[in-house]
């Protein structure tokens, strides 16, 4: 099942050129990671109270349409798999509905 959140994307979301930074994206991707976990009545105080985390190893990215200022923008996560201690999730990024972002990350529990 996938997690959801939706927001609009703001000056401080962007490039002087009005095409969203990757680094604002990523924000939103990890506010939605979050959400998913709260799912599970798990948090991130939770973990780093217990000294644990999920650490983002890698990602890959593929841009299949710029995301601009003012456009509204939603995000949906799903793990798809779990691989010894990596667990790796899905991200993407719809705007109208077309996806312009897709990316794929394996987190490792530490």
């Amino acid at each position: 099942m996938a997690t959801i959140i939706k927001s609009k994307i703001e000056s401080y979301h962007v490039q002087p050129n009005g095409i969203m930074k990757l680094s604002s994206l990523l924000k939103l991707f990890q506010k939605a990671a979050c959400l998913d976990l709260a799912n599970f009545n798990i948090s991130d105080y939770d973990l780093r109270d217990n000294n644990m985390a999920f650490v983002l190893v890698k990602y890959s990215v593929h841009i299949i349409k710029e995301i601009k200022l003012d456009e509204e923008i939603v995000i949906k996560t799903y793990p798809r798999q779990v691989r010894g201690a990596a667990f790796i999730r899905d991200f993407i990024a719809e705007i109208n509905g077309e996806i312009h972002r897709n990316i794929t990350s394996p987190y490792e529990f530490e």
